[in-house]
């Protein structure tokens, strides 16, 4: 919402909007038929596809703390590479977020992929916190 907030005319669904612009084309937001439902959809997809390729690194890393870092930075290199790279000379439509946001958003979702492979099994055996070992 804060993002929706920060946009010109502050409509909540204007961050899915703006997602859908991806399949949609930048003439979207201009015609008003860029699409919430759109928006969702790519958006899942493509968080998904970004999950998935965290997860075949996953198992390179020796412990859960070293998931947890990896994580947060592979959430700063989505921001990067999206926001400041497809962004700036593709995407142009996505120079309008708020930017301090996403980076902080995408490092979450960063964290939270490393936090489902904390309780996926995979890592079970695993201490949360190795302080002391």
């Amino acid at each position: 919402m804060w993002f929706a907030d920060s946009m010109p005319d502050g409509r909540p669904g204007n961050p899915l909007r703006l997602i859908s612009s991806i399949v949609k084309g930048k003439s979207a937001l201009m015609d008003g038929t860029a699409s919430v439902g759109t928006g969702w959809v790519v958006h899942i997809v493509l968080s998904a596809l970004f999950g998935m390729l965290f997860a075949l690194v996953v198992p390179m890393f020796r412990n859960n703390g070293t998931v947890a870092l990896a994580g947060g930075i592979y959430g700063a290199l989505l921001f990067v590479a999206n926001f400041l790279v497809i962004g700036e000379f593709w995407l142009d439509q996505f120079q309008m977020p708020n930017k301090p946001f996403e980076l902080v958003i995408h490092v979450v979702f960063g964290h939270l992929l490393a936090v489902a492979f904390y309780s996926s099994g995979v890592r079970r055996h695993d201490a949360w916190i190795s302080v002391g070992r």
